[in-house]
């Protein structure tokens, strides 16, 4: 992890970058194919900048999680930071809720003081979870939406279809959970 390069923002990047897998070796405990690695890797890093859209906006060139030696890990700094910064989730919070072992970021007490910054964060707190409101008004219809897609393709005899035609398939189905991750991340938030 330290020969990649450090792309971070600016008010932690003279801190340790911490990456853990502590979260990712429970849902991905072995080794994946080089395909679905792929597709995770792309996956992972969609769902969670998905987390911060339409309210606090984030560098895309920032990388959540990375594999190494084929596992996952997840830069937690980042997570940490990220949360307090948008919505003032404390990184104790965070890191709790990201398997609770993982060091903890240090925030500058007059950054987490600054009465302007402190308001835009609990203004981005409310937009947050009215965003998660009105994603459970339509989680029904959501999530009848998303049940009849994967039937739809659950059905597919996957043998019978040319490379090309595979590659198609499997092209769409990416596109079509990249563009559902912003429901999943509504639908799977709580408030605190």
């Amino acid at each position: 992890m330290t020969a990649l390069p450090k792309i971070t923002c600016a008010e932690i990047r003279n801190q340790p970058e911490i990456w853990s897998n502590g979260n990712f070796r429970d849902a991905v405990p072995m080794v994946m194919s080089r395909l679905v690695s792929e597709f995770s890797d792309h996956q992972i890093n969609n769902i969670l900048h998905r987390n911060f859209d339409g309210f606090y906006p984030i560098d895309p060139a920032l990388r959540f999680a990375r594999q190494f030696q084929g596992r996952f890990y997840c830069n937690v700094s980042l997570m940490q930071w990220l949360w307090f910064d948008s919505v003032e989730f404390p990184p104790d919070k965070m890191n709790i809720s990201m398997g609770g072992h993982q060091p903890l970021l240090r925030i500058d007490e007059e950054y987490k003081k600054g009465l302007g910054r402190k308001m835009r964060r609990i203004w981005r707190g409310l937009k947050f979870f009215r965003m998660i409101g009105r994603y459970r008004k339509q989680a029904d219809a959501i999530i009848k939406s998303e049940t009849e897609f994967a039937e739809q393709y659950r059905q597919l005899d996957y043998h019978a279809l040319s490379d090309q035609e595979l590659v198609d398939t499997l092209q769409l189905l990416n596109n079509h959970l990249t563009d559902y991750n912003r429901a999943f991340i509504m639908l799977t938030s709580r408030k605190r």
